[in-house]
């Protein structure tokens, strides 16, 4: 990396270190009014975003799109801010923001664990994922979770450092990391994994999301099956500025336990598509979800 890129991220990182000094409504508000300006400027970000609107809820009239595509683009841009507070705020003082889970939730982890049964936790790209490790029952310390090591050294250490001291062990996303995983489900540990990344066309299969066939990853519904391990999807919804988060999920539906990889990854495009549907404009529509495809398909982007 350049010595320009180098300086560049060192101001990048002391600013949001500077940020970390004020209060949750003040960051969160700075990160919304930033975002209102992103918002109106057309980027490429909001094309994709109003492409994949088009194309998971056509039902929509175009004032829903523009609406839901203005708040996606300044949720998203509010998480960025927050990065403040989840890197460098002290764990205790960033739980003080997290709400307490389900209760029926919280039961079933408790239920799962006490019988020795491995946890898989679905997070899409949605609401406050650095919070992700809120969701969890206080006697889950700790979360294996695959992840790829950032190109820039400074950044790679502050991240990493953040999500490990909040009770996330980090495996890197190789065959290794995957072995990994599977070893602490079959201990009857907690894993997390990113469910609507676009995996290789070896790792994935077509399967429906909101009715369009997009690449879908098997390596989730692979490791519940080798590790009986029980899988649930959820997300930590943004209450509003200084309000905090709260924690939401439920189990998947059991075809996601199939043999047949394209059944269990359409159970599984379902259980993202029911909690997208749920709150859509906490959900990063300006990500190319669909951009991957067999030759079979069109081009959506």
């Amino acid at each position: 990396m350049s010595s320009k890129h180098k300086v560049k991220v060192a101001i990048g990182l002391s600013l949001i270190k500077l940020l970390s000094h004020f209060p949750l409504w003040f960051i969160q508000g700075l990160g919304y009014g930033i975002g209102q300006v992103f918002a109106s400027l057309p980027t490429s970000f909001k094309k994709v975003a109003r492409t994949n609107l088009k194309i998971c809820f056509p039902d929509k009239d175009e004032s829903w799109h523009k609406k839901t595509v203005r708040k996606s683009i300044v949720n998203t841009t509010v998480t960025a801010f927050e990065y403040a507070a989840h890197w460098f705020w002290p764990v205790e003082k960033i739980h003080q923001y997290i709400k307490e889970p389900d209760e029926k939730m919280k039961e079933a982890f408790y239920a799962l664990q006490d019988k020795g049964q491995g946890i898989i936790m679905l997070t899409p790209h949605m609401g406050a994922w650095e919070s992700l490790l809120g969701f969890l029952p206080e006697r889950v310390d700790r979360i294996t979770m695959m992840y790829r090591p950032l190109r820039i050294p400074a950044l790679e250490n502050t991240v990493r450092s953040a999500r490990e001291r909040a009770g996330a062990h980090l495996v890197p996303a190789t065959a290794g990391g995957i072995r990994a995983i599977l070893k602490a489900l079959k201990n009857g540990e907690v894993a997390g994994i990113l469910p609507d990344q676009v995996p290789s066309l070896k790792a994935g299969v077509m399967a429906p999301l909101f009715g369009e066939p997009a690449l879908t990853m098997t390596l989730a519904a692979k490791l519940a099956q080798k590790a009986n391990a029980k899988v649930i999807i959820g997300y930590s919804r943004r209450l509003g500025l200084g309000k905090g988060f709260h924690p939401e999920g439920e189990f998947v539906d059991d075809a996601i336990y199939d043999p047949d990889m394209v059944k269990a990854a359409t159970a599984m495009n379902r259980a993202i598509e029911k909690l997208i549907r749920s709150n859509p404009e906490q959900y990063v529509w300006g990500y190319k979800r669909f951009k991957r495809r067999t030759s079979d398909y069109k081009k959506l982007y």
